[in-house]
């Protein structure tokens, strides 16, 4: 029953994520703005960066979102910060299932767990928070791998939110300040 529900509640997220990103192409930038109001661009970027962070595919549904409120002339730092606080509250969720997974480890991967979490240990202070920020940021890969894995080797939250979500706050507003200024130049 519960694996039902599961498919249902994927299914619904899915279905929203598509009809909102059919929506974002089928009206302009401008006329997106008209009908859903600026606070609720902002809102929508939260909720759309929350609800795709939770889907390991769907967190590229962010980007249409943030493509199109940025030509729309939304302030692309606070469209970057909505986004960003969407993702990492999405993160912290599989770092979460990380943490609390980790007790269901076979032996052999806990002790790869083990291994893996003392050469962390070993590493220099900023070798993780670097890491981190940088492969969130930089990466087109999915945070969930991250987050998942910082929580089944035990990573305490406060050296892994930090990074996670500055790296989150780097890629969003990058990405919308980049939309905001290519939107310029091809409209004139």
């Amino acid at each position: 029953m519960l694996k039902k529900w599961g498919y249902f509640l994927d299914g619904v997220v899915i279905t929203l994520i598509v009809l909102w990103t059919l929506f974002l192409v089928t009206h302009s930038p401008e006329s997106v703005i008209e009908i859903i109001g600026v606070t609720n661009g902002f809102l929508a970027t939260f909720l759309v960066a929350l609800l795709g962070g939770l889907a390991t595919i769907t967190f590229i549904s962010i980007f249409p979102t943030l493509i199109s409120l940025a030509a729309a002339g939304l302030n692309p730092f606070l469209l970057g910060l909505a986004a960003a606080l969407g993702m990492t509250l999405a993160n912290i969720l599989f770092h979460f299932f990380g943490v609390r997974g980790s007790n269901l480890a076979t032996a052999g991967m806990q002790k790869q767990l083990d291994h893996l979490m003392a050469w962390i240990k070993r590493s220099p202070d900023w070798f993780l928070p670097i890491t981190i920020f940088i492969y969130i940021g930089f990466t087109p890969f999915p945070n969930n791998v991250l987050t998942i894995s910082t929580g089944l080797i035990g990573c305490p939250y406060k050296k892994v939110l930090p990074p996670l979500f500055l790296g989150n706050l780097a890629l969003m507003t990058i990405t919308t300040y980049l939309a905001s200024i290519g939107y310029a130049i091809i409209t004139g």
